[in-house]
């Protein structure tokens, strides 16, 4: 009961939020995009390094990657290592409504990248307040009927679609979509 309450404060901030301010929303040739944002939650290492491949792989087409984690926990884990293009948030970084807060969020919020990724599987209120509040010019990820508003591609993931594949699939819609829609 407590979280459909948590949830729907949170929804209703973002609606409003985005009613309010809204965004420039654009369409940029996933080739032509410069930069891209990547959401993930950091919870086993096989995720996080096919994401780490992923930004690898986007660094040497000449984006500029930056990549914003949550762990749901305090302490983070061994595998996790720092690096200059991925900022993590932790449980103590989130008040008790879902709402996180501090510099690195608020520094990727405000960053208006031409694609925001959202490669969280399943329903994480901090993720869905940054990819609701996001200056991003175009948003993509997994499909979720209270995110119609703030997204501008959303995939269905079955649930017995891998990361790896969900990665892959992403990727090729919007390399299709803004192809056709430009």
């Amino acid at each position: 009961m407590f979280q459909h309450i948590r949830r729907w404060i949170l929804h209703f901030y973002i609606d409003r939020e985005y009613r309010l301010n809204g965004r420039v929303k654009k369409h940029v040739d996933f080739k032509e995009a410069v930069s891209v944002g990547i959401l993930f939650l950091l919870e086993d290492e096989p995720k996080f390094k096919q994401l780490d491949m992923l930004v690898k792989n986007l660094t040497k087409q000449g984006k500029d990657v930056k990549m914003l984690g949550l762990f749901n926990d305090k302490v983070l884990p061994n595998f996790f290592i720092q690096k200059l293009k991925i900022d993590i948030f932790t449980k103590k970084d989130v008040n008790f409504l879902g709402r996180p807060s501090g510099d690195v969020i608020k520094e990727f919020i405000e960053k208006p990248f031409d694609i925001l990724l959202d490669f969280t599987e399943t329903e994480i209120l901090p993720m869905d307040y940054i990819l609701g509040m996001s200056k991003a010019g175009f948003k993509a990820g997994r499909y979720r009927e209270d995110m119609v508003k703030v997204m501008d591609l959303m995939i269905q993931k079955p649930e017995n679609m891998d990361f790896d594949t969900f990665i892959k699939t992403t990727i090729d819609y919007i390399s299709i979509f803004n192809t056709k829609s430009a």
